[in-house]
């Protein structure tokens, strides 16, 4: 009777234990919206809603949680957050979360006033960093474009490297117009882009549209032909990146890459160093290049300022 009374005493404590587990729930990165922002936090599983300017919250634990199912809004927005710290106070049957909030990236504004959306009535390619990174070997940009429609490049040293030109619909580099962040970079006098000026610049490139005929260009005469929109990228999680290819006629390529990250919820600051040389496939056409591009943004929630600087030669 003795022993029966102590195990059902045992299994009661258990219960008990089980049943009035708490989950404490702190939300991190609340320093990028103002002070009065509104933290609410709605866990469907559980039947919890609850919203206050702290953004600690306490709720009882039950069978079938998952921190992963929890929604984030603040004034209403729905946020993104990572799990960046996870612990159990078994002393007080504390289940402890801590969610940081994912700072915002507003890249895809840069060159709204460019830029075309897929519904509009234009002849548009859209190029990924994806599809550029698989053939990014140390050509010039021109020769990473030639698989799109409507496209033709040239190149004097017959292999990619160096002095390259572009065509779009038979319309030659004078009437082309091509932008970077949505800033024209065809010469003044000739309305041309010399390329061999930004070498390895697809190693900083986060998109590029091409828009075959006038399209929506507001650049003038530059953009009969077509426009060639590039925007370079800022990593909102930091990285190094050593980048080594080599290929036929003694062409290869060196870059050293590295990004600081998203630094105090505001600041990130990219960097890249390249060096490309090449024989040529033609007779005395080698070259020998160097470049460098320096990116630094500062983001807030509704806007942001981006300076950079790159050259080559």
């Amino acid at each position: 009777m003795l022993k029966r009374n102590l195990l059902l005493f045992i299994i009661g404590i258990y219960a008990t234990s089980c049943f009035s587990q708490q989950i404490h729930l702190q939300v991190l990165g609340k320093e990028q919206f103002h002070d009065s922002a509104l933290i609410c936090v709605k866990a469907s599983a559980l039947d919890f809603y609850h919203c206050n300017l702290s953004g600690e919250f306490i709720f009882d634990k039950k069978r079938g949680f998952e921190p992963q199912a929890i929604s984030v809004t603040v004034d209403g927005a729905q946020q993104k957050f990572e799990i960046v710290n996870y612990g159990i106070q078994s002393n007080e049957n504390k289940h402890v979360y801590k969610l940081m909030l994912i700072p915002y990236a507003m890249e895809s504004a840069i060159v709204a006033a460019t830029r075309v959306g897929s519904k509009e009535p234009f002849a548009v390619t859209d190029i990924s960093k994806e599809e550029i990174e698989a053939q990014n070997t140390g050509r010039d940009l021109p020769v990473l474009l030639q698989f799109a429609p409507g496209v033709i490049t040239t190149s004097d040293a017959g292999n990619g490297v160096g002095y390259t030109g572009i065509r779009v619909r038979g319309s030659d580099a004078s009437r082309t117009n091509v932008t970077i962040n949505g800033v024209p970079v065809n010469d003044a006098e000739s309305q041309s882009t010399f390329w061999v000026n930004m070498p390895d610049l697809a190693s900083s490139v986060q998109t590029i549209q091409i828009q075959r005929g006038a399209g929506s260009s507001t650049n003038g005469s530059g953009s009969f032909g077509a426009n060639v929109n590039i925007q370079t990228g800022n990593a909102l999680n930091a990285y190094g990146i050593l980048s080594q290819s080599y290929g036929s006629f003694n062409t290869h390529k060196t870059t050293v890459a590295a990004g600081s990250g998203m630094l105090n919820n505001h600041f990130t600051l990219d960097l890249r160093l390249s060096k490309i040389h090449s024989n040529g496939f033609v007779d005395r056409a080698a070259s020998d290049l160097t470049s460098y591009f320096i990116s630094t943004a500062f983001i807030e929630k509704n806007w942001f300022l981006k300076v950079l600087h790159f050259s080559g030669t």
